[in-house]
């Protein structure tokens, strides 16, 4: 069973793009200051991207596992994270993208690609052959087609996973089918 975001992705390597109002010195300023609070792999992509080498105080700070981050900077509320936890509904995403809301309004979007691990394929090629591979992420299904291309339609790929999930997921294999497990 691999985890997917920084185990097969390359967590030094994923392509940033922002798109919506222009960012103001400032906005870069807290929104990094934010993103910084937490050691996600997309957290750290968007703080790289944004390049502030100074951290400003973040007040009221709440990480919602899989869903997002909120914080008080210098009188501004900021919210970033998924579209459901920015407008409190689902919403089909075809990629990773991280919302960024200013004072409950929107200000734009990142979009974020991943980079697989260098011989991904050639590995997952030569475990598929002897063992039933798993992927279990807290992504969206966006790379879903690519890693079904890779390891085919035998192979279980579950996404939106909370740490709770991806934990019941081991034990189901263990408990109910069985199975000697690595993760």
């Amino acid at each position: 069973v691999f985890d997917k975001t920084g185990t097969l992705t390359q967590q030094n390597n994923i392509k940033v793009a922002y798109k919506g109002k222009i960012l103001e010195p400032i906005n870069k300023l807290h929104i990094a200051s934010l993103m910084a609070q937490t050691p996600h792999p997309l957290s750290k992509a968007i703080v790289d991207f944004l390049n502030e080498k100074v951290i400003t105080a973040v007040e009221n700070f709440k990480w919602t596992t899989g869903k997002g981050i909120e914080g008080w900077i210098e009188e501004r509320y900021y919210k970033i994270g998924s579209y459901e936890f920015i407008y409190g509904r689902q919403h089909q995403q075809d990629s990773s993208t991280v919302y960024v809301m200013v004072d409950n309004e929107l200000l734009g979007e990142f979009n974020l690609v991943n980079n697989y691990r260098f011989g991904f394929n050639q590995l997952m090629q030569s475990l598929k052959n002897k063992f039933t591979i798993s992927v279990i992420s807290g992504d969206n299904a966006a790379e879903q087609h690519k890693l079904k291309d890779v390891l085919g339609n035998e192979a279980e790929i579950l996404f939106h996973q909370k740490p709770d999930d991806k934990l019941n997921y081991i034990q189901h294999l263990q408990q109910t089918k069985h199975k000697n497990v690595m993760m």
